[in-house]
């Protein structure tokens, strides 16, 4: 708000008013002039309506004077007004015949000093135009009237035949006097008019300026209304606020239908809430909402919801009791964790196998040294008893002349036939080469066990990327059809390997390809996927790209984080690059990032490290 702009405002206001007033006068002076015209034809009429020369009669010259010039002033003054309402031509037309008026009733009168005031009436009403030079117009119109009359027809003016000369300079002094005070009356009135103009100009630019602020401020509860709207509508969680009084919703978030398939309308029916809840949670549910509805304490809870499609959907509710009056409300969000369920389920059933896992590697350790001094001893006693075989066998067959005592020993002879040597030999040779076999079972089990439960770093996976590349794009290739997929390998190696697990890598490339294809599926048969492998420095460079949409830049910083997703509600839980991402990273110099993106589409990359083992060999 400056002075300059106030001053101009007030200016403009100013002349304004001053117009409309002076238009409004030259209405009144109209019908004055009608008013004045009639009493002068009534004046002529009662004071001298006949004129006799002997006994013949006729009409008065004053009546004619008040019928004729009258009509004519009121006619001439009439025109002025019509044409140009408010100009000053109008304006001085109107005083001149305002004071020939003064004067034909002056005439009307012959000249009576009564009469003589209506001149200074008539000042009073040109000063209603607050514009001082009509006044000199007024007076110079009296004043002419005064001195010509007066020189010709005396009588009519004076009311006698023969008055001094210097009688019309009276009157023009008293005019002249007038005009002074109404001068100084003018001057004021127009001082008033233009203090109150400055006071609206201020007015009106201080309003002009709280309007602005007002707008301003508008918008900006708009945008935040809106900001607020998209936010809160545009994720997955589910707001909402309930009646428990009525035992229905007064508002449901949009998100709900994507959540349980029936519309929000559905939800404002009393007990329709109650009655899609897992009929195991329905006691939980009102016994802590009648706890914390009497205490007015925050809660939150987990449910089950019978969806429309007959799956059950796990969900947890972020509650605020909120009191308004005598009603309390329930305000809140409710979150979609079916998903996060079942993670904690895989989570509890993989922390049982690595729990047996550990104590089958436990076992496995603590079985091996056993088995070794098992085997060790199963070879010993092998050797021993082949040995002690050959011993007897040498003692049972003695050399052909010899003097062998114990051949001539009955005892030594029935000892050695209760051992049936033949069948000791025969069966002891097998039983140890089965127990051999047998322990070199067990230890294979054993390797195995601990082969499976030993931790694995990612490093220690190897996979060749060219082939898995191919194969995951020519699975996309089937499982999308409407798009055109390629795969470029640009390797000095096909079979260079990556450190990263198998399937890792598979989850990573079918995740990329899929929101690829989604996103190339915008532009029908005309998507394209295209996926290529390069190799530089140590380190593989896996690139998706696809000719989509792109991302918006205001969600290019986001598009990593949970819960985050640029698509519609219902579609993607917003959990998809950030998964992708972490399984990258996880992997020894693993990288996943947005590369480009724009209205001709994004591309994704993914850097892993090459196999220490494989450049090595190479």
């Amino acid at each position: 708000m400056t002075l300059t702009r106030i001053d101009a405002l007030a200016g403009r206001l100013f002349d304004e008013d001053v117009w409309a007033l002076r238009v409004k006068s030259d209405r009144l002076f109209v019908r004055l002039f009608a008013a004045q015209w009639a009493f002068a034809i009534v004046l002529a009429l009662v004071l001298s309506p006949w004129a006799y020369a002997g006994e013949v009669r006729s009409v008065h010259p004053h009546v004619w004077t008040s019928v004729v010039i009258g009509g004519s002033l009121f006619a001439l003054a009439r025109a002025w007004a019509v044409r140009s309402p408010g100009s000053a031509v109008t304006r001085h037309v109107i005083a001149a015949t305002q004071m020939l008026f003064s004067a034909v009733l002056i005439h009307v009168t012959g000249g009576r000093i009564e009469t003589h005031f209506h001149v200074f009436g008539s000042l009073a009403f040109v000063s209603f135009y607050l514009d001082w030079r009509l006044l000199i117009t007024a007076t110079l119109a009296v004043a002419a009237d005064h001195l010509l009359r007066g020189m010709m027809w005396p009588a009519s003016v004076y009311g006698v035949a023969n008055p001094e000369w210097w009688r019309f300079l009276e009157h023009a002094s008293w005019v002249a006097f007038e005009n002074v005070v109404l001068f100084l009356g003018i001057q004021r009135s127009l001082a008033t008019i233009r203090d109150l103009a400055e006071r609206r100009a201020a007015l009106t630019e201080i309003n002009h300026v709280i309007e602005q602020q007002v707008a301003a401020r508008t918008s900006e509860l708009e945008a935040s209304r809106e900001q607020y709207r998209s936010l809160v509508e545009g994720t997955q969680a589910v707001p909402w606020e309930f009646d428990p009084a009525t035992n229905a919703a007064r508002y449901v978030g949009p998100q709900i239908e994507a959540l349980t398939g029936y519309g929000p309308a559905r939800f404002e029916e009393p007990g329709f809430y109650v009655g899609i809840i897992h009929q195991d949670d329905v006691v939980r549910l009102l016994e802590t909402m009648q706890r914390h509805v009497l205490d007015g304490s925050d809660f939150q809870l987990e449910l089950r919801l019978n969806v429309q499609d007959g799956r059950v959907v796990h969900v947890r509710a972020i509650v605020a009791v909120v009191r308004r009056g005598a009603d309390t409300l329930l305000r809140g969000v409710t979150f979609d964790i079916t998903h996060q369920k079942s993670l904690e389920a895989e989570l509890r059933e993989s922390q049982k196998l690595e729990s047996l896992g550990r104590m089958a590697a436990g076992v496995a350790h603590e079985i091996n040294t056993p088995l070794q001094y098992i085997g060790d001893n199963i070879q010993f006693l092998g050797r021993a008893t082949a040995r002690l075989l050959a011993a007897l066998k040498a003692v049972d067959s003695p050399r052909p002349g010899a003097d062998d005592v114990m051949t001539r020993d009955p005892r030594i002879a029935a000892i050695i036939e209760r051992l049936k040597l033949g069948a000791i030999e025969s069966h002891v040779p097998h039983a140890i080469e089965a127990t051999q076999a047998g322990l070199r079972a067990v230890e294979k089990i054993v390797g195995t066990l601990q082969h499976i439960t030993r931790t694995h770093a990612v490093a220690g996976d190897e996979t060749e990327v060219a082939a898995l590349v191919r194969a995951a794009a020519d699975e996309a290739r089937d499982q999308w059809p409407a798009c055109t997929f390629a795969a470029d390998v640009e390797l000095d190696d096909p079979r260079r390997t990556a450190e990263i697990d198998p399937d890792r890598l598979a989850s990573v490339l079918s995740g990329l390809l899929r929101n690829a294809a989604e996103a190339a599926a915008s532009r029908g048969t005309a998507g394209r996927v295209h996926v290529s492998v390069s190799f530089h420095d140590g380190a593989f460079a896996i690139r998706v790209r696809d000719n989509g949409s792109g991302v918006a830049a205001d969600s290019l910083d986001r598009i990593f984080d949970p819960f985050f997703t640029t698509k519609g509600v219902g579609h993607g839980r917003g959990d998809g690059l950030h998964h992708l991402r972490d399984l990258v990273a996880a992997c020894p110099g693993g990288r996943l990032a947005c590369e480009t993106t724009g209205p001709e589409g994004s591309t994704f990359l993914v850097v892993l490290r090459a196999s220490r083992s494989r450049e090595v060999a190479a």
